[in-house]
């Protein structure tokens, strides 16, 4: 068996004159059924949760203030990264499923009414309506999960720069106290 034959979903039609858009949403309802559940709501407000409205101080961190904010940041981070795969692999199945039932809703419609192009295109778009919506909520999703990772990155190099500027301070401070120890011996 081919790598393509053990990819390809397995349905029962035997041939395309038999297909019917409902046919087509049954196969697709059992792959999604596979696909982690996600609750819109449930997961857009998780994703709006204040803790993941994060600022840094203005004022430069102790070691003990870095040490804290590095291991918050890196908390939300991953719980960030865990909400998104759930959300991209459920979107993903989604994603193909839109893809598969465009093409042979669009097949189906051209093939089983009479009318305008525009009228059977029109009929395949009804029959994606539902998925498509899904389809959609599941990229807004996606778009602030994204967001919310790329400021908890951003903090995290911001954090990390404060960090290099101050000991690059303290090297000059050090260096300097060196300096004058030594100048001091040398004059006594």
């Amino acid at each position: 068996m081919s790598d393509s034959q053990q990819t390809e979903p397995r349905t029962n039609f035997d041939d395309f004159s038999s297909l019917t858009p409902e046919m087509v949403r049954a196969e697709w309802r059992k792959a999604l059924r596979t696909a982690p559940k996600i609750d819109y709501e449930e997961m857009r407000e998780r994703l709006r949760d204040p803790k993941f409205k994060v600022k840094l101080s203005k004022e430069p961190l102790s070691a003990s203030g870095y040490v804290r904010v590095t291991a918050e940041l890196s908390t939300l981070r991953t719980e960030i990264v865990e909400m998104k795969m759930l959300i991209e692999e459920r979107y993903s199945t989604v994603s193909k499923a839109v893809k598969n039932m465009e093409k042979i809703f669009a097949a189906l419609a051209s093939k089983s009414m009479s009318g305008t192009v525009k009228d059977k295109e029109g009929a395949a778009e009804a029959w994606l309506t539902h998925i498509k919506i899904q389809e959609d909520a599941l990229s807004k999703l996606r778009s602030m999960a994204l967001d919310i990772l790329e400021n908890i990155d951003m903090l995290s190099m911001q954090l990390n720069r404060q960090l290099k500027s101050v000991e690059m301070g303290v090297r000059s401070h050090a260096m300097d106290i060196t300096q004058l120890h030594d100048r001091y011996e040398e004059e006594e």
